[in-house]
């Protein structure tokens, strides 16, 4: 049945499990759930996203080295 579990951060947690849980630490769960949502949501910030500078965005794909070395032919 459906209202035999509860969701807590995301998870399905049978309802007798959590509230056997003790207080303090279903406190400790939830503040830690927020916690974690506010750093990924964080993470996951791009200037597209943003108020963040476009140079914030850190590097993108690299230049492989042998591309980088790689000169164009010279025309005489």
């Amino acid at each position: 049945m459906i209202d035999d579990e509860i969701e807590i951060a995301g998870i399905r947690v049978p309802r007798a499990d959590w509230e056997a849980t003790p207080a303090s630490i279903q406190m400790l769960v939830r503040i830690l759930s927020e916690r974690l949502l506010a750093l990924e949501e964080k993470v996951n910030q791009s200037s597209q996203n943003s108020l963040k500078p476009p140079s914030s965005d850190g590097f993108g794909k690299g230049v492989k080295a042998k591309e980088k070395s790689k000169k164009p032919f010279r025309v005489l």
